[in-house]
């Protein structure tokens, strides 16, 4: 679909010299060879005829100087022939040695003719401005009639037949749970492998527990230095972006997400409520009714839960009440059910 039209007056005219420029060129490079062929023909002629005006001349003054026949007169004239004929041979063979200069000559001219003629009929071409894909018209800032330079933006169009989200994690988060492919980096480049790609969902900030549009891991888009976060892209296909129903929207740009993206799976992890943890990483558990404070790992925190990977063991009963200042050993009134060991976890 055409944009906009560029007045193609200007670029018409320099088309149709170039394109002219490029059939005199030609014309003239069949013309010097031509030429070169019938001077070649007549070289042969004029060598001929500089031989038997050699012969003449070798005969006339012999019979003048051995046999005393014929006159001085004659004699130079002959010679006068003669040294005509060679004169004549002599510039048609140096013309003819210089046809094939004059050819390359020629054929370099025709080359730049022809990338002249390249320019302009690009210039004349580029005078209608087409979407190269199909797109949504962003801006405009073009006027009809109005004077633009080159590299000035005058429209800026969007591809919404995929969209992209760019999620910055933390890189000990893009270590421990994103999975990369086995194999290493084509021609040795010192950057990360591909990531294996996965089915992710994304949420409307403002509706977080409400409809969710699919979208799949794509990339490591960049790493920055400064804030130590890796960038990951999360391509959405146009089909997956549009509303179910009415009532919902569609994922548009500038809309503002959050997003869930699957990764390692966590064995053997115990799920607990965040505030059961404390900043020492120890939690407490009842045993025979008595009250014990344990170390324990924290593989992941994910909101208001914790995942803990180590210092539990199935069956422990762990207290999530939150206590203050609690005394070890204290004795115990159990009012919950033990929370289960989580054989699976996904991250």
């Amino acid at each position: 679909e055409v944009l906009f039209k560029i007045d193609p007056r200007n670029y018409k005219a320099a088309y149709d010299q170039a394109e002219a420029d490029v059939y005199r060129r030609k014309n003239l490079i069949l013309q010097l060879k031509t030429e070169y062929a019938i001077s070649k023909k007549r070289l042969k002629t004029l060598i001929r005829n500089r031989d038997l005006g050699k012969a003449e001349f070798d005969r006339v003054r012999r019979l003048f100087e051995k046999d005393n026949v014929g006159t001085r007169s004659r004699v130079d004239a002959s010679e006068q022939a003669y040294n005509a004929a060679v004169d004549i041979s002599d510039q048609a063979d140096k013309a003819v040695k210089l046809f094939p200069i004059r050819i390359k000559e020629a054929q370099s001219n025709l080359a730049a003719a022809l990338a002249a003629f390249t320019v302009a009929k690009t210039n004349l071409e580029r005078c209608e401005v087409r979407s190269p894909f199909r797109g949504r018209i962003k801006k405009v800032s073009l006027e009809i009639g109005e004077y633009v330079k080159p590299g000035v933006n005058v429209i800026t169009i969007a591809d919404d037949s995929i969209l992209e989200i760019q999620v910055p994690l933390d890189s000990m988060d893009v270590k421990s749970w994103l999975r990369f492919n086995d194999k290493k980096s084509c021609n040795n480049i010192a950057w990360f492998s591909k990531l294996v790609p996965a089915d992710c969902k994304i949420y409307w900030a403002e509706e977080e527990s409400g409809h969710f549009w699919k979208g799949r891991l794509h990339r490591i888009v960049k790493f920055d230095p400064k804030t130590r976060t890796i960038t990951t892209a999360i391509r959405v296909k146009a089909k997956n972006a549009l509303p179910n129903t009415p009532d919902e929207l569609p994922l548009v740009e500038g809309l503002f997400c959050f997003v869930k993206i699957p990764g390692k799976i966590l064995h053997n992890v115990f799920r607990l409520p965040r505030w059961s943890v404390s900043f020492e990483n120890t939690v407490y558990i009842s045993v025979n009714n008595r009250l014990k404070t344990v170390p324990v790992k924290i593989a992941y925190i994910e909101g208001d839960q914790a995942f803990v990977s180590a210092g539990l063991n199935s069956g422990d009963l762990v207290i999530t009440t939150r206590l203050i200042n609690p005394v070890e050993n204290a004795l115990l009134n159990v009012t919950k059910q033990p929370i289960k060991n989580e054989k699976q976890q996904n991250k």
